[in-house]
């Protein structure tokens, strides 16, 4: 069970909360946090129970269930990875793990099992799906509601069987301009390629190298400059420094930064883990996509003046923030969000600007608390840093 996870997903729908886990051969335990700028706040925790060995020198444990009579099944079902994603439609994330999902009120969605087939060691009786290596979550089949795995072998997004073998691994890469997908390569002391699987080889990142032994994944696949395509980050072979490569192809598609669809930018943040997946949106991204299905997003994103917003109506719900300040506060924020959707960033910013001069002058714990101060103030310099860049 000692196995560490972690990653970003919007609980709610609205903010992130912060998701941390450890163990899924086993006993497997999340809990998950929000942060206000400056007091953790915790939202829920999961605990399968410890599984019992009848003989801990021969017996294993896998496969038991734990002693929580909620969760006792979550044993053995996580995988190197977590996702964050709505596979229910609610507009709230789950957490992907493995072959089980925990709902966003942190109950159990579901826990995956099977019959095992005519052939194998215990034919007919029920078992997990249990853990793997890798995991993909995303809108694989526009034409079908749910999210899809893709797993061993190559086969189509209706799960027609293609190939005995796939094009590669763990790690893709939006990198072409027409939108398609490439694959990572070069595990070891092997030296990283992005290859097409029509195209040939884009890109050899010559004297880098990958991480995780066989796994062979880059640092980082993000769309860190935001031009709707990804980059790749790797560390030389000495690794004294990390190299970033990013697409020189000319597009013509035109799509906000990736990063502002937040299954996109969880899925990033949980990069961290030890065998880092790709990052998927939450709606079908692939060359023949219709843009009309794309989503217009009112994410609550680090950064926007819908986070100062909800920041507002919190501290108000929670008596940090009272009486006229609170309106006046509120009306300057209306201004800026006025202002950024009319695309004058200026007027913007001048109306942050004007919030952050008030607010200051607010002497009155009993309006202002320095727990709506400290989280204001943080809020607020994010925004004006977002406008400066």
């Amino acid at each position: 069970m000692d196995r560490f996870l972690a990653g970003v997903a919007y609980l709610d729908g609205k903010k992130p909360a912060a998701v941390f886990a450890r163990g899924y051969y086993t006993r497997s335990t999340l809990a998950a946090y929000t942060w206000d700028g400056a007091n953790l706040s915790p939202v829920w925790n999961v605990d399968s129970g410890w599984a019992p060995m009848t003989n801990p020198f021969k017996d294993s444990p896998h496969g038991r269930d734990g002693t929580d009579p909620e969760f006792g099944t979550l044993t053995t079902q996580g995988l190197h990875s977590l996702s964050a994603s709505d596979v229910d439609g609610d507009g709230k994330k789950e957490i992907v793990y493995g072959s089980a999902t925990i709902d966003d009120d942190g109950s159990l969605l579901y826990s995956s099992s099977d019959t095992m087939p005519a052939g194998s060691a215990t034919p007919g009786e029920e078992a997990r799906l249990g853990h793997g290596d890798a995991m993909h979550v995303t809108d694989i089949d526009p034409a079908r509601p749910g999210i899809e795995n893709w797993a061993i072998g190559m086969q189509s997004a209706d799960g027609d069987k293609l190939s005995a073998t796939s094009p590669g691994t763990n790690m893709s890469i939006r990198w072409a301009a027409d939108m398609t997908t490439q694959i990572i390569n070069g595990s070891g002391d092997q030296t990283p390629t992005i290859d097409d699987w029509k195209r040939g080889r884009p890109l050899t990142a010559t004297d880098t190298r990958t991480n995780n032994g066989t796994k062979g994944t880059p640092s980082l696949v993000a769309d860190v400059v935001g031009d709707c395509r990804e980059e790749m980050l790797v560390r030389t072979a000495d690794s004294s420094a990390l190299r970033m490569y990013l697409s020189t192809e000319v597009t013509n598609h035109k799509l906000y930064t990736l990063m502002h669809d937040p299954q996109y930018l969880a899925e990033v943040a949980r990069q961290n883990t030890t065998y880092n997946q790709p990052s998927y949106t939450d709606f079908y991204l692939a060359s023949d996509m219709h843009f009309g299905d794309v989503p217009l997003r009112a994410a609550w994103l680090p950064g926007s003046v819908k986070a100062i917003q909800q920041a507002l109506e919190d501290l108000v719900e929670a008596g940090d923030l009272a009486g006229p300040v609170a309106k006046q506060l509120a009306a300057s924020v209306q201004q800026a969000a006025k202002a950024v959707d009319d695309g004058d960033a200026s007027q913007a910013a001048q109306a942050i600007q004007r919030f952050v001069k008030f607010l200051d002058q607010q002497k009155k714990p009993d309006q202002v608390s320095d727990v709506a101060r400290t989280v204001l103030d943080h809020q607020a310099g994010n925004i004006l840093r977002a406008f400066e860049g």
